[in-house]
C-alpha cells in the first residue's frame, strides 16, 4: 500500500512539473513574440490559393531565426485562431525589420 501512495505522489509531483515548464515555455514564447512585434513595422501579403501561415513567415525570417516565432506574431497580430486558419484574398499584416 504504502508502495503506491508513494508512486502515485511522484507521478503528481511530474505532471505538476511538467505543467509548469509547459506554462514557461510558452508565456516566453508569448512574451518573446510581443517584444519583437513591437520593434518591427509591417508588410501586407494578400493570401493566394495554397499559402499557410508558414509559407508566408517562412519568406520573411532569416536563417538564424525560430519560424514558429513569426508564425506566432502573425497570428497575433492578425487576430487568427488557434488553427491559424487563412483564406486565399485575406490581407495580413507581417512584421519585417529595417
Amino acid at each position: 500500500m504504502a508502495k503506491k501512495i508513494v508512486g502515485s505522489e511522484l507521478v503528481v509531483k511530474i505532471c505538476v512539473i511538467l505543467t509548469l515548464l509547459l506554462f514557461s515555455w510558452s508565456a516566453y514564447d508569448h512574451v518573446q513574440a510581443s517584444s519583437t512585434a513591437s520593434r518591427c513595422e509591417f508588410q501586407t501579403v494578400l493570401v493566394r490559393q495554397g499559402d499557410t501561415v508558414w509559407t508566408i513567415a517562412s519568406n520573411f525570417v532569416s536563417p538564424k531565426e525560430d519560424i514558429r516565432t513569426l508564425i506566432t506574431i502573425i497570428k497575433n497580430t492578425n487576430a487568427l485562431g488557434n488553427n491559424v486558419e487563412i483564406h486565399p484574398g485575406q490581407i495580413l499584416k507581417i512584421p519585417v525589420r529595417h
